[in-house]
């Protein structure tokens, strides 16, 4: 009996040390940005966002480069787009974008356990203009089957 006791005991001590340890380590102190609420889209260029699968491709056709940039999708998630010619197409991997929280875009893909989320408005936040936000026209935001 004193052993079974002892057994139980030692169970219950590691069960309460695992999930100390898990408890610390699925923080994530590295939070992404805040959307910028402030900030309202005046704009809408010709530009549009193309979906495939995991990865969106977006070509800049107006008349003028952007500089280091932030491109936001659904009001929520963001990632840094470093500069952006006239011209030029970008590809993007949708699971790089985060939330303020840290939490990443669920993007899909082959071994994907959620249901990924569609894109819906993208939106590009300048240096240039700090008191607005440019639209974007996403064509193609849903994951095809």
């Amino acid at each position: 009996m004193q052993r079974l006791t002892l057994i139980l005991g030692l169970m219950l001590c590691v069960v309460q040390f695992a999930g100390c340890v898990r408890g610390q380590s699925s923080v994530d102190l590295d939070a992404g940005r805040l959307y910028p609420q402030d900030k309202i889209q005046n704009e809408v260029l010709d530009v549009q966002v193309v979906r495939d699968m995991a990865r969106i491709s977006i070509t800049n056709t107006t008349g003028r480069d952007f500089g280091r940039s932030i491109l936001w999708l659904n009001q929520e998630f963001s990632k840094e787009i470093p500069s952006w010619a006239v011209g030029e197409t970008i590809q993007l991997d949708l699971s790089r974008f985060e939330n303020q929280y840290g939490a990443r875009f669920r993007a899909g893909g082959f071994f994907a356990t959620e249901r990924p989320k569609n894109v819906v408005l993208a939106q590009l936040e300048t240096q240039e203009d700090s008191l607005s936000l440019l639209g974007l026209v996403v064509v193609q935001g849903a994951v095809r089957r």
